[in-house]
């Protein structure tokens, strides 16, 4: 490869020099509550942050805890709307992590998934999707029959749930068909639009909680987007318990399934 590069005009070899000893492309992305490491994609895959051997520890200080650091806040459909600046942090003795606190603050603090400024990383064509009022109430009624909540008290709803009022998000996966996450305050289920079934929808993962003695088991969609720039969005679920939360990836597999892949470490009140 070196004599076939001395060959070359010398703008062209030392092109090929650098993309040869190029870093893979690599984003940083925090955890909307608390603002802990979430996930890190590097040459298009999602890894996890802090693998859960290494907790305790909580990664780089220099990546993930660094005062003065900046990171853009992302909406439910990672587009940016802010850039961030890292001003304060509370260190976790549980996790080992750093949960940050940013100025400017902002009202929608806790519901905000953050990349870092320094990513390789661009925000996505946003993957919304507005069904109908039919498709919309027939996937209400699934919901409400596949997780219901109803004899969940609103005393016992914990405040990381009731901070994002939204419960679906409706959106596309290019070439796959349309799409809906569904949360409650005992579960979550994900299914795809299927006009032939009398329902209007095939659910393809649910997950069904208990209340606890800490109040009910609840789930809220934080955001659904491409993180990793591979066409196909990635759904941000925040589950909590009261007493420990966090926030988890899912990725459509290629069996067409939506799977847990990658956590956040969370944060609790012990």
């Amino acid at each position: 490869m070196g004599s076939v590069v001395a060959m070359l005009p010398a703008s062209l070899a030392l092109v090929l020099a650098f993309a040869a000893h190029r870093p893979a492309a690599t984003a940083w992305f925090l955890a909307a509550d608390p603002h802990v490491p979430l996930a890190e994609v590097v040459g298009g895959r999602i890894h996890e942050a802090v693998e859960p051997a290494a907790r305790g520890r909580c990664g780089s200080p220099a990546r993930w805890a660094k005062l003065g650091s900046k990171w853009r806040a992302l909406d439910a459909w990672g587009q940016i709307v802010s850039t961030r600046v890292a001003s304060a942090k509370d260190d976790y003795d549980v996790t080992g992590c750093a949960e940050l606190s940013f100025t400017p603050k902002a009202r929608t603090d806790r519901v905000s998934v953050l990349v870092s400024a320094d990513s390789v990383w661009q925000s996505p064509p946003s993957a919304e999707w507005m069904p109908t009022r039919i498709e919309r109430s027939s996937f209400d009624a699934l919901v409400a029959k596949q997780i219901p909540d109803t004899s969940v008290r609103a005393t016992l709803i914990p405040s990381q749930c009731t901070a994002i009022p939204t419960r679906t998000r409706f959106f596309d996966v290019p070439g796959r068909g349309h799409f809906a996450v569904g949360t409650s305050n005992a579960g979550y289920l994900i299914a795809r639009y299927d006009p032939r079934r009398s329902s209007g929808w095939t659910v393809l993962t649910r997950e069904r909680s208990r209340v606890t003695t800490f109040g009910a088991f609840c789930y809220r969609p934080v955001a659904v987007f491409d993180m990793n720039a591979d066409g196909v969005p990635e759904i941000i679920l925040r589950e909590s318990e009261g007493a420990s939360w966090g926030e988890s990836i899912f990725e459509l597999s290629p069996d067409g399934m939506w799977k847990e892949t990658v956590g956040s470490p969370g944060g609790a009140t012990a």
